[in-house]
């Protein structure tokens, strides 16, 4: 990652405030399992992610905004990306980073590489649906 933390005076630097109370609670409360569950998500962009990313009651209608999940599925978009280029624009780095802030403790922050076996599973995960 690189110029986004130099100059990211052509962003709000207060993104981090379009998060709902609710929602910083429910992320930051998340921890990094090393047994948590690798899961094919169909929504965001089918991809994988564990078990230990999102709370449990996520699925629950209503739980969380919908401003909210689109801000989470971005990320999850950002991290996708990731792991099939090895890049990030300036706007998704700092978007990324600064989510990273909020929730330092977040395990999708501690996934960002995986192994070739993973990225060929997530293709063919891909084409059958």
């Amino acid at each position: 990652m690189g110029n986004a933390e130099k100059d990211p005076s052509w962003i709000n630097r207060n993104s981090f405030l379009l998060w709902s109370e609710h929602t910083v609670e429910l992320l930051q409360r998340q921890r990094f399992n090393p047994k948590a569950r690798q899961i094919y998500d169909i929504h965001p962009l089918g991809t994988f992610r564990w078990t230990d990313e999102l709370p449990e009651e996520w699925g629950t209608v209503g739980i969380v905004n919908l401003q909210d999940r689109h801000l989470v599925s971005r990320l999850f978009e950002l991290r996708n990306c990731f792991w099939e280029t090895g890049a990030m624009t300036d706007e998704d780095e700092f978007f990324w980073e600064d989510a990273k802030r909020q929730f330092p403790d977040w395990p999708i922050f501690l996934r960002l590489h995986i192994s070739d076996e993973l990225k060929a599973k997530m293709a063919e995960e891909r084409e059958n649906w």
